[in-house]
């Protein structure tokens, strides 16, 4: 194989690089571990039978969580570069691909820090004598409206129905300013700065949540609560329709997969790095803590669900920032006078830390972007960062308005629901089946290699309608026994087509499938593995090609499926009963990401128009070879080299 890639020469910037390992481990953690770690995993544990839910939830792991996370590691490592210059070295149509990640990244963060503010509002609050909170009765209903009507200021139905807008949280608006000025400061020192604050802020919320475990645990009722977290293991529940799509779900979702985030970061390591020892320590890691976590929160839930006097069931209810903003701090009312407010000063200060740190790395996902661009490669980081963040600041005002609650709620249902998930969809697609396509064609022939090809697109297309057609009528998963059987047979047919369709008739069937089955994904794997076996270091195994190329395009596309279908089924949820132009305002956020992807698709000239065009003088080209180019020669078949091999500017290898 041979890998044509791109160096900077002497007279580029020389390509930013971490402290030490541990600092990008540290980074990485903090940026996957988020607030959804403390109140979403706990919650659809116990929504989902208990510990029983770890058994979907940790096969997800392996099947979509590492696999995906190593594929924006790997390209950022292998390409130097961000999420969009590294996805257009895949092919120039792909950068759409990167760009609508970046960007993604970027109206996540707008709201984001909203929620990361008002931990700020509560931690502050938290040394007041009684807790603001408290109000006259000191339960659930004075805890909510402290939340809706004296921080975020929530309009009435009336207003928000009208989409009238009159007033700005005081609150929040000081939270938003303090969080965007630490956004600022961890990133305006480059990769050195940032490595120096998450040896802070990712130790710390662990440190600070084993503090709160080790005092929840001595509560009444933890016991109880902790049970309904996890104590329960009732098989049975593994045949509920949507415990898989969730638990898939939230291993994507917690990863920072998708965002553009870990494609920066691993733009930052050299071909030293053990890249894939380092992408198991982050997954393991992300997922222990929302294990941990859960311990905490649910251990204050039973002593909740004590000291009012109220069933588990009904204190575990709440989900999400209601859990966190209500439900928590209403439990920690009950404590001693000054407990009470050290406890809640520890809480939000976790959430402060967890929020902050994947704040600064949404942030930096779309900075680095920025920086690949030749329109700023001569641009300094310092404006670079403050321009990114006081824009950034102007548009976060809009979530501290009184709408702003309902909006952020609404864009963050279909950011996670539909964008992110078909960024990740969009990504694995291009390492598997776009990555490597000159080499299928030249391999076995155009019209096989486009057989095979999209044979399997149809194959997937036709068990997602299946299983869409067959999601009421047939109870718990059975679907699934029809759907998959029937996409599985299809594909058997379109490949044994594919197979008559080879440009060379002597081929067998078994070198014709080694030609076909991964090609692309083992160019970036056989990369990565070169390496590895350089330094000795872990090397990527031969299934992650399988799970990348033919499980995970059908798991992610399921997703999008499942939800489309929930959504439009669902006329009883939040997103539903929000006026239609909330509603519009979420769908147009995800429409908008899509459509960057499309233009940039179609006209990849305008990309160029957009980021300037590159300076060659610049660059250098390098040739990383393969210790099996010879075997592979010697063999007849093809030459292994990445699809896009630019001589001038403009011009690549076409797909289909």
């Amino acid at each position: 194989m041979a890998l044509e890639k791109e160096k900077e020469s002497a007279k580029a910037k020389p390509r930013a690089r971490w402290t030490s390992r541990a600092a990008f481990l540290l980074a990485s953690i903090g940026s996957a571990v988020g607030l959804g770690n403390v109140w979403r995993f706990p919650w659809l544990s116990y929504k989902f039978g208990g510990g029983v839910f770890l058994i979907p939830y940790l096969l997800a792991l392996v099947l979509l969580g590492l696999p995906m996370l190593m594929v924006e590691l790997g390209v950022g490592r292998t390409f130097q570069k961000g999420d969009v210059e590294a996805f257009g070295k895949i092919h120039r149509r792909l950068r759409g691909v990167g760009f609508m990640s970046v960007l993604g990244s970027f109206v996540i963060v707008t709201y984001y820090v909203s929620i990361v503010s008002w931990s700020l509002v509560y931690f502050v609050g938290s040394f007041e004598d009684p807790l603001p909170w408290k109000g006259k009765e000191g339960g659930f209903e004075d805890s909510r409206k402290f939340l809706f009507e004296e921080v975020l200021h929530e309009a009435s139905e009336e207003n928000l129905d009208a989409g009238k807008s009159s007033i700005i949280s005081g609150y929040v608006f000081a939270g938003l300013v303090a969080t965007w000025i630490s956004i600022y400061f961890s990133l305006v020192f480059g990769v050195k700065g940032v490595s120096r604050v998450v040896a802070i802020t990712v130790p710390l919320p662990i440190l600070l949540l084993a503090v709160l475990l080790v005092y929840n645990s001595t509560l009444e009722g933890a016991d109880d609560g902790i049970e309904a977290y996890i104590g329960k293991w009732d098989m049975g529940d593994l045949g509920q329709k949507s415990i898989w799509p969730f638990a898939a779900g939230q291993i994507f979702f917690s990863n920072s997969i998708g965002t553009g985030v870990m494609t920066a970061f691993g733009s930052f390591t050299g071909e030293e790095s053990n890249i894939v020892m380092d992408t198991t320590v982050i997954a393991l890691t992300n997922s222990a803590v929302s294990i941990f976590a859960g311990f905490v929160v649910y251990a204050i839930i039973g002593n909740v669900a004590h000291e009012f006097n109220l069933p588990v069931e009904e204190a575990a209810e709440s989900n999400g920032p209601s859990l966190a903003f209500i439900t928590y701090p209403t439990g920690m009312l009950s404590f001693d006078d000054g407990v009470s407010n050290l406890m809640s000063a520890i809480f939000f200060l976790t959430l402060f830390t967890l929020g902050i740190d994947s704040a600064f790395s949404l942030v930096e996902a779309f900075t680095t972007a920025l920086r690949d661009m030749p329109r700023f490669k001569k641009t300094s980081n310092v404006h670079i960062i403050s321009y990114t963040c006081f824009i950034g600041f102007l548009i976060s005002i809009l979530f501290a308005s009184d709408v702003g609650f309902s909006l952020l709620d609404a864009v963050d249902r279909m950011i996670l629901s539909y964008g992110l998930l078909t960024m990740g969809l969009l990504k694995v697609v291009s390492v598997s089946w776009v990555f490597g396509w000159e080499d299928t064609v030249a391999r076995v022939g155009l019209k096989s290699a486009a057989v095979f090809t999209y044979g399997y697109g149809a194959a997937v297309s036709l068990a997602l309608a299946l299983s869409a057609a067959l999601w009421d009528p047939i109870s718990d998963t059975l679907y699934l026994a029809v759907s998959i059987p029937a996409g599985f047979i299809l594909f058997l047919v379109t490949t044994s087509w594919a197979f008559l369709q080879r440009s060379d008739r002597q081929m067998s069937f078994s070198t014709w499938v080694s030609q076909v089955a991964f090609a692309g994904t083992e160019i970036l794997r056989n990369t990565i593995n070169e390496k590895a076996r350089q330094y000795g270091n872990w090397k990527l195994p031969c299934v992650w090609d399988f799970f990348i190329k033919y499980l995970n395009p059908p798991i992610l596309s399921g997703l999008i499926v499942n939800g489309i279908f929930n959504d439009a089924t669902d006329y009883e949820g939040g997103f539903y009963n929000y006026p239609g132009w909330v509603q519009a305002v979420g769908i147009m956020s995800v429409v908008g990401l899509l459509l960057v992807f499309i233009v940039i698709a179609i006209y990849p000239s305008w990309w160029t128009i957009l980021a300037g065009r590159e300076d060659h003088s610049t660059v250098e080209s390098v040739i990383v070879g393969d210790h099996n180019t010879n075997e592979h020669i010697a063999n007849g078949s093809h030459q292994l080299k990445a699809p896009l091999t630019k001589t001038q500017e403009g011009s690549s290898t076409e797909l289909p």
